[in-house]
């Protein structure tokens, strides 16, 4: 189930110019992570994909997608994602698995499944470091990259969050990993 802790991870990022840029990159996700924790409700569709390698030669990799719906308030939030329903009350989450009539409960704090979206984005405040990684249009939309290498972690190598610019919304996420396991989150409509 690593992909949904990922997920729930995620809903829930030198010297001189190369140090503007840092600021400036911190600074966006500042701006982008109070925007978020403003709303009093939101409503995420999504899509979700999980890129590793078979150990193959013939097919080197394996990509999987899926497409999900996350429903949030202040710090309960309801997932559904491919026929798995996470939900957080506040005090505790649940991960329900109606075909295999399963029930798995966390409590806050346990397996990081508490996080929000927005809590997600605080917590790149500390251990990391920034960077601004290019600007690319998207379906018409400006979105601004930015990336984070954790100081230490010995199963993330780096992270890479789009903002979409005409909003400050988050728009995409995408974690490499040591394991060349890369995952990523994108929005579909906010």
């Amino acid at each position: 189930h690593m992909k949904y802790l990922f997920l729930i991870t995620l809903f829930s990022f030198s010297i001189a110019s190369i140090a503007q840029s840092n600021k400036e990159a911190e600074s966006l996700l500042s701006e982008v992570r109070q925007k978020t924790e403003s709303y009093t409700s939101q409503t995420i569709s999504f899509t979700n994909e999980i890129d590793a390698p078979t150990g193959n030669p013939a097919k080197p990799r394996n990509s999987r997608s899926s497409e999900g719906i996350a429903k949030i308030k202040g710090q309960k939030f309801r997932i559904e994602l491919e026929g798995m329903i996470m939900i957080n009350d506040g005090s505790k989450s649940y991960m329900i698995y109606p075909d295999e009539e399963e029930i798995n409960v966390f409590q806050d704090g346990e397996e990081s499944l508490s996080l929000t979206p927005s809590s997600i984005l605080a917590s790149y405040k500390t251990g990391y470091s920034f960077a601004m990684a290019g600007k690319e249009t998207v379906d018409g939309k400006t979105i601004q990259y930015v990336r984070l290498k954790p100081k230490a972690s010995a199963e993330v190598k780096e992270i890479i969050v789009g903002i979409n610019m005409a909003n400050k919304q988050l728009f995409s996420f995408k974690q490499f990993g040591h394991d060349d396991v890369i995952t990523s989150f994108t929005v579909k409509s906010y």
